[in-house]
């Protein structure tokens, strides 16, 4: 598995070449530059984000909108044939967070602290022909009148960033780094024993 960090305007191609030419699996990640909106279902204020040159992205998962802060770690892992490692992931960052003292929790495709502040979220998508999508959200500085500002419809969970949890963007990537080479290695003998 190759893990490569790309700038987010270049996501959409990255995906579509790896599609097209049948790479091996692949993590893409990014640290967000600066405030940006990935529009799925959800209801943006979109008048306001071009009146502030916040660039608007259409999501590749459907989900509904986010709203990432600079600072924020997107992640994408493109992967052929195998299962989807999303929620295995999701899981792991989930333990992570409680060993560093958090009380975090899954619910449904976010993970949670507190059973109310959302700081990261998993979305899946089968893109055909064996290819399978998972996108990870990781906040780590919200500014909640902001967003509030952009996303038209109430949130149920509150948007909090992890570094008010002195957790920071380089560590998540590091452990999560170490998880997908630990990950891509058991796939692998998985994949001599079923020859």
């Amino acid at each position: 598995m190759e893990i490569k960090q790309i700038f987010i305007n270049d996501y959409k191609n990255v995906i579509t070449d790896y599609i097209t030419k049948k790479t091996q699996d692949i993590a893409l990640y990014g640290i967000i530059p600066k405030h940006i909106v990935l529009k799925g279902k959800g209801e943006i204020n979109l008048n306001y984000c071009y009146q502030n040159n916040i660039e608007v992205y259409e999501s590749v998962d459907f989900g509904g909108g986010i709203v990432a802060s600079p600072g924020d770690i997107s992640l994408i892992i493109l992967k052929h044939n195998g299962w989807d490692i999303g929620k295995e992931l999701l899981t792991f960052i989930k333990d992570f967070l409680i060993q560093k003292g958090l009380k975090a929790t899954i619910d449904s495709n976010d993970i949670v602290i507190d059973e109310k502040y959302k700081v990261a979220s998993y979305s899946s998508v089968n893109l055909g022909n064996n290819y399978i999508y998972s996108g990870f959200q990781l906040s780590f500085n919200v500014n909640i009148d902001f967003i509030r500002k952009i996303c038209l419809k109430p949130s149920v969970k509150i948007p909090k960033g992890l570094s008010e949890y002195s957790i920071y963007p380089q560590e998540v990537l590091n452990i999560l780094f170490e998880r997908l080479k630990n990950y891509w290695l058991k796939e692998q003998r998985r994949k001599i024993w079923i020859l």
